[in-house]
């Protein structure tokens, strides 16, 4: 048996879908989590059952891509629904539902969230409410399993009497259509549904249809859509007056907290402590004290048995440096850095579950639209934060086109999970593990990725006025068990990651680094140049105007497109990084001159800002390729390149005529950068601006004339 779990953002669908099924897909307390359809599979009762989560959606009038993957599951198929509504927002919920009862879907509707009825004083008359909706109503929590398990059931009906229905012309819409209806035969929907849409103005169900010119002529003349919209909400508002007592008109979602926490002066101050207290805690205090005991751990208990017992058993040097170098190192300079990338997924989680983030999108949304973008870019560029290909699929739920596809590109300019390990080596070698360059790094990513969206917004993909509208989500203390299934899950991401894709790789570029061109072994004190050297070789002098042209930088930058994880064990590998230091090692490491890789302070930053910068991963551009087609991939990728290398080439020639690097210089290189490119910008729109004179019309107004020249 399947069933079809649907219902407006937010509303609990996918912690029921856990809850059931005892998955660990991701959840959070806002809009757009799960954006495409997720089917799990399950047993009850010795059977096996399909649960289908959707996406959520407010009316089966679709704008955005997940409320079009919805609606077309829901229509095309005859499964059982499970209509999950939060009972604190019942009013807003059941319009969806209305439209389900009216297409005569088999529906059980489920009022979510009831452990929140008590704080604000509501009681809901299920009785009365499954009269009126003519179907089975019940209340739960979708976090306790029990409760889930219970509604799963074959009691799905749908004996709703559609009293508004003889308010509109259904028959004679019938007879207009009648015709066409064989063309909707693979949807499942009745008659009078179809009407109604028709009615509506739906685009899908027209096209659908395939009428000719004459039948919408006709159809033109009806102009029913607010008026069928009026009706729905006038049955609304009957069923809240019989079957809820609400004593107060509180907004449900809104706190006395948000008047700090949206307050326009107070906003952007509380948004940028929180983001350098996440900072202090992952790379200045918790993050580095958990990594350097968990680099003890791994010394003490796999580094030296193994190593001890290799020098026991064989003298062989290719195989001593294979094990201990290409295999070793990578395992102990990656997993050192385990402890931080939970954290910092952590702290995203915790700003995810409280409502938070929400509340960042409406922050941000007057900024964020001056520059093409929508409000709700923000969960795309905090997501970013953890990983850019997750990112990149939360653009989903923006409605307009051409601001999906910028989102999408921006994702990877923000300074993901995967580079923390490269910030913290170079860190700790240069700048004193200085949290206010991590702050520095995260902050200019974001904003090139602003400017970029303006460049594009004056040029390719101009954006359409969309208005923005997202649900206030209450805030919410995250579960002991949640926190406890990210710290696992995400452990368990990290431990898989490396284990693959960074281990086989890691390996392959060992061999790389190991063995010349004729495929003879390097010896520690050969001056044979390595397969990987010859290839930087070529592409190195590229980089020599952004201060780290050596063939041991660029090497890690091209491994690093695998996986930016991979820049940190390539470094270990091509620096011969000794097992038992760790990061500390590697970091004194880069300070070593004769090391193939070794910087400056001031050649340092530059490479963090390119890195930062440069290209996705592979996982990215893959998703790039599918989301926006290979046009827009490839022209994402080479725009992403190109102003990285741009940023990067101004701060350190900057930065070379600063003659040093402190806050003043960085600064000063900032705003430099910031005005070069707004000057091209405003150069660019003045060049396109068309050019008019007056001609002398007659009856000229010469303060308005507009006459072309």
């Amino acid at each position: 048996m399947k069933h079809i779990l649907c219902g407006n953002p937010n509303t609990g669908k996918t912690t029921f879908l856990n809850s059931l099924t005892g998955s660990n897909e991701h959840v959070g307390n806002w809009h757009g989590v799960t954006v495409d359809s997720l089917e799990k599979k399950y047993k009850l009762n010795n059977c096996e059952n399909t649960i289908v989560d959707l996406p959520g959606l407010y009316s089966l009038t679709s704008f955005s891509f997940e409320e079009e993957v919805a609606r077309d599951y829901i229509y095309s198929s005859s499964n059982e629904i499970i209509n999950l509504l939060d009972c604190n927002n019942l009013g807003r919920n059941l319009y969806l539902t209305l439209q389900l009862l009216e297409s005569g879907k088999k529906l059980k509707v489920c009022l979510n969230m009831a452990n929140e009825l008590k704080k604000t004083n509501t009681e809901i008359h299920i009785k009365k409410l499954e009269k009126m909706l003519g179907t089975r109503v019940v209340l739960l929590n979708a976090q306790k399993k029990d409760e889930v398990v219970k509604l799963i059931d074959n009691d799905f009906k749908n004996t709703f009497s559609i009293n508004y229905y003889n308010k509109l012309p259904l028959k004679e819409i019938k007879d207009i259509i009648k015709n066409n209806i064989k063309n909707l035969s693979n949807l499942d929907l009745n008659i009078d549904y179809i009407c109604v849409k028709v009615l509506e103005e739906d685009e899908y169900i027209i096209n659908k249809l395939q009428l000719n010119e004459y039948q919408l002529n006709i159809l033109k003349n009806y102009n029913l859509k607010e008026e069928i919209i009026s009706l729905r909400y006038k049955c609304i508002d009957e069923i809240l007056k019989e079957c809820q007592n609400k004593p107060s008109n509180k907004i449900y979602g809104y706190s006395k907290l948000d008047k700090i926490i949206l307050n326009k002066f107070l906003a952007l101050p509380i948004f940028l402590l929180i983001i350098l207290s996440i900072f202090y805690l992952t790379f200045s205090s918790v993050g580095p004290l958990l990594s350097n005991f968990l680099n003890l751990i791994l010394d003490k208990c796999i580094n030296a048995p193994i190593i001890n017992l290799l020098n026991n058993i064989t003298s062989s040097a290719f195989i001593i440096s294979f094990v201990e170098d290409g295999l070793l190192s990578v395992l102990n300079t990656l997993v050192g850095f385990l402890p931080q990338i939970v954290l910092l997924f952590l702290f995203l989680s915790i700003l995810e579950d409280t409502g938070y983030m929400s509340r960042l999108a409406f922050t941000f949304e007057d900024i964020f639209s001056k520059v093409g973008l929508n409000g709700k870019t923000v969960f795309t560029l905090l997501m970013g934060f953890g990983c850019s290909t997750t990112a990149a699929l939360t653009s989903r739920t923006l409605e307009d086109k051409n601001s999906k596809i910028k989102a999408t590109m921006l994702s990877s300019y923000m300074s993901c999970s995967a580079k923390i390990p490269l910030y913290s080596v170079i860190l700790g070698a240069f700048f004193n593990n200085n949290i206010f360059i991590i702050l520095f790094l995260y902050f200019l990513g974001v904003l090139i990725a602003l400017i970029t969206s303006v460049i594009l917004e004056k040029t390719v993909l101009k954006s359409k006025n969309v208005s923005f509208i997202m649900e206030m989500p209450a805030y919410r203390f995250p579960s002991f068990k949640r926190i406890m299934k990210i710290i696992l899950n995400n452990i368990k991401e990290f431990i898989i990651r490396v284990g693959s894709v960074i281990f086989t790789f890691s390996i392959i570029i060992w061999v790389l680094q190991s063995f010349t061109i004729n495929l003879k072994f390097i010896t520690d004190n050969s001056s044979q140049t390595s397969i990987l050297e010859f290839i930087s070789r070529l592409i190195a002098p590229i980089f020599k105007p952004l201060g780290f042209g050596t063939t041991g930088a660029v090497s890690c930058l091209i491994c690093g497109v695998v996986a930016k994880e991979i820049i940190i064990s390539t470094m270990a590998i091509i620096n011969n990084v000794s097992i038992d230091g760790g990061i500390e090692t590697l970091s004194k490491s880069l300070l070593n001159i004769n090391n193939p890789i070794n910087f400056t302070p001031i050649s340092a930053f530059s490479y963090l800002i390119f890195s930062l910068l440069y290209m996705p991963c592979i996982a990215t551009i893959g998703l790039y390729f599918k989301e926006l087609g290979k046009k827009w991939a490839m022209l994402a990728i080479f725009i992403q390149f190109v102003s990285s290398y741009l940023v990067t080439f101004v701060f350190y020639r900057l930065l070379l005529l600063f003659n040093g690097l402190n806050f003043i210089s960085i600064f000063l290189s900032l705003l430099i950068l910031t005005l070069i490119v707004f000057a091209v910008v405003f150069v660019i729109k003045f060049i396109k601006k068309p050019k008019f004179c007056c001609l002398n019309c007659k009856n000229c107004n010469k303060k308005t004339c507009n006459n072309k020249s």
